[in-house]
């Protein structure tokens, strides 16, 4: 696998750690994420531009430039917006979340395959239960699905694991809420990143006023 990257930092009640690498021997990664605030929360992105290399990264880039003037509407209006800014591209595949902050909502799709789930420890027993996103096949500027946004209610000290198919779907059955944000998306990525693609996983954690 290509030499990781860890990123961190805070956002409206979230902190969030993402570790990801591109493809080995290529400079820049298809993979890409965002978390960025909005009026009522925060908008979390993770794209996967197909293939690898610089035409997958300028995807992303795309992908990436259009999720940014949407991150006020909902998921399902933002992934529209995107896939009209992908057309002629190669495409891609992405997981879209909207954290309502003060009524404490996940609203969130998937398109392909990446990988999204919300995970919480219940009470100290170190037991967790899991919410997967409803993913449904399909290329971001290609082959748009009809996909609906889900919710997810969320309590402080949920996690949300975001994961592009560079890291192994199961890592989400690994996701501890105990350990440290940036800890987990290293440990994550150091445990589940294929060794032959663009890998990133974004662990993003509420902490609720």
């Amino acid at each position: 696998m290509g030499e990781a990257e860890l990123q961190e930092g805070r956002c409206r009640g979230l902190d969030w750690a993402a570790c990801a690498s591109a493809y080995p021997g290529q400079r820049r990664s298809g993979d890409a994420f965002l978390v960025e605030g909005t009026a009522t929360g925060s908008f979390v992105a993770v794209v996967d531009g197909l293939g690898h290399g610089d035409e997958a990264a300028d995807v992303a880039d795309a992908a990436m430039a259009a999720l940014r003037e949407t991150v006020e509407r909902p998921p399902l209006e933002a992934l529209t917006a995107c896939h009209g800014a992908l057309r002629g591209s190669r495409g891609a595949v992405m997981a879209l979340a909207a954290i309502d902050a003060e009524h404490r909502v996940l609203s969130w799709l998937a398109v392909g395959n990446v990988e999204a789930a919300v995970v919480r420890r219940e009470g100290r027993s170190g037991l967790t239960k899991r919410w997967s996103v409803p993913m449904r096949g399909g290329v971001v500027g290609a082959r748009l699905p009809q996909v609906h946004a889900s919710t997810v209610a969320l309590t402080s000290g949920d996690v949300l694991v975001s994961a592009t198919d560079g890291i192994a779907a199961t890592c989400v059955d690994a996701v501890d809420p105990r350990v440290r944000t940036p800890e987990l998306a290293q440990r994550l990525y150091a445990q589940y990143a294929r060794a032959d693609d663009d890998a990133l996983v974004l662990v993003v954690r509420c902490s609720f006023g």
